[in-house]
């Protein structure tokens, strides 16, 4: 499945939650933690989101 980019930056943002645990939002959304670690480092590489305050 191809992810479009606003899902990956949401995911990504979500995950970044207090509390959130990566494999939990992962299975939420039918993907891979690994993804979600990936989307993290790019969002974050590239200024798609802002991390929760």
């Amino acid at each position: 499945m191809r992810w479009p980019d606003d899902l990956k930056a949401q995911i990504a943002a979500e995950s970044l939650e207090p509390g959130a645990i990566i494999t939990d939002v992962a299975r939420r959304h039918g993907c891979r933690p690994q993804q979600v670690h990936d989307w993290r480092r790019r969002a974050k590489s590239t200024n798609t989101f802002s991390p929760p305050r």
